[in-house]
């Protein structure tokens, strides 16, 4: 049986046809993935019909039927994934798949260069503006695989790439290899229930999720972890965690990044040395424009007034003791207030709650809290809301509002309060 790191000894065949599939020949070899090999595959006769829209070029991934990444005498498990992905944002398209002779081949959408290759070919250090978009592009790739029901499992800048060049496309990011993805919900729309394999670790140790390290089901944030070690890897040129050797590398990793807080991460960043902001802008949200405050103060007076022009608050953030207010139009809300305090406003939480106002948005700074709460405009089928205060984060306390259907709006840091 062929071990998978001796593919590159085997031999692939030099013209493929699949399915309905014309005639590719097999051109230089393009990548290599965790199980099996990308070719160029180059259309071997030129089309006699102008309806004829099959590509000329394409990528060939080649799998050899003994390979870890095959289903038991089957194909490989990663066309499982594409089968129930269908279509995706950011996917490259699966035009034929097929076995020839010992291999199963796939015909793909072919790309350009990986974000690896770009870091590398820039000196292994991208600009801040580069990966501000390519972060952008990044969540809302693995947004449209997370609505599929699907985490990727292997995020990293080798997986990363961008289209074809000399096409439209040349600039846009895709998300490539999809042989360690795995469900996130069941068929009742359930988050898949919680276990953990501390010897089964998945992945690629450098830029794993802690969770992925401990061997636990893989979940959305795991891959928005994987994709926020990425970003500063690409922007930075190094994380902190590598240079680790030996048989219990992965071990000394984890605790590396279990040690290592978000915030000393981003202190990290090339060149920085002053605190930064993360901007997540989305097309196809509900709001049809957008006014946002940033103060020294929490701009109550400002927020007034644009309440009086039919906005709503819809997003807070602090940093030390600065605010950050965006107000939006087409929230959804029929009203809104605001609860201030030094301290948790838990009596005014509760009378609005009798009101039928629900928390939207919060924010804190080390000596005041403000939190938003609006009423819909289309009535919740469940109207439940709590809070909680906690001097470290409550990830028991969450599981077991997770299994009641109540599930996280909003976080908020600020002093204890005892």
């Amino acid at each position: 049986m062929p071990a998978d790191n001796k593919e590159e000894e085997l031999v692939h065949p030099p013209k493929v046809q699949v399915s309905s599939s014309p005639v590719y020949a097999t051109g230089r070899r393009l990548g290599k993935g965790g199980f099996g090999q990308v070719f160029l595959g180059t259309r071997s006769q030129k089309s006699r019909s102008a309806k004829d829209q099959k590509p000329v070029e394409v990528a060939l991934k080649f799998e050899h039927n003994t390979s870890k990444g095959c289903t038991p005498n089957g194909p490989p498990y990663e066309w499982t994934v594409y089968n129930a992905i269908g279509e995706v944002y950011g996917v490259p398209k699966v035009h034929y798949k097929g076995q020839q002779g010992e291999f199963y081949v796939m015909i793909m959408d072919l790309l350009g260069s990986s974000l690896w290759d770009i870091w590398n070919q820039e000196g292994q250090q991208l600009t801040a503006q580069y990966v501000a978009c390519v972060a952008v592009e990044a969540l809302a790739i693995l947004e449209a695989l997370h609505q599929k029901g699907y985490v990727h499992g292997d995020v990293k800048p080798e997986n990363f790439l961008l289209g074809q060049p000399g096409t439209p496309r040349s600039n846009k990011l895709y998300l490539v290899d999809f042989g360690l993805a795995q469900k996130w919900r069941d068929s009742r729309a359930a988050h898949v229930k919680y276990d953990q394999r501390p010897d089964d670790f998945r992945g690629t140790i450098r830029y794993a999720s802690v969770h992925a390290h401990l061997g636990r089901t893989p979940s959305r944030r795991d891959d928005l972890e994987s994709l926020a070690y990425t970003l500063l890897f690409l922007l930075n040129g190094r994380l902190p965690w590598q240079g680790f050797q030996g048989d219990n590398k992965g071990y000394l990793v984890a605790k590396k990044k279990m040690a290592t807080s978000g915030e000393t991460l981003c202190r990290s960043i090339a060149g920085s040395t002053n605190m930064s902001s993360l901007v997540v802008m989305s097309k196809g949200t509900k709001f049809t424009q957008q006014s946002y405050k940033v103060s020294d103060s929490f701009p109550f007076e400002w927020i007034k007034k644009k309440w009086r022009e039919a906005f709503h608050v819809t997003a807070m953030a602090t940093s030390g003791t600065q605010w950050a207010v965006v107000m939006s139009r087409g929230a959804g809300y029929l009203d809104q207030v605001v609860e201030l305090d030094f301290q948790y406003p838990s009596e005014g939480i509760h009378k609005r709650w009798d009101g039928g106002y629900r928390i939207t948005a919060l924010a804190s700074t080390p000596d005041q809290s403000a939190f938003l709460l609006s009423i819909p405009r289309r009535a919740m089928s469940d109207e439940t809301q709590e809070t909680l205060r906690t001097s470290t984060f409550p990830s028991e306390h969450v599981k077991e509002k997770w299994a009641k259907d109540l599930y996280i709006a909003g976080i908020a840091y600020g002093r204890t309060v005892t």
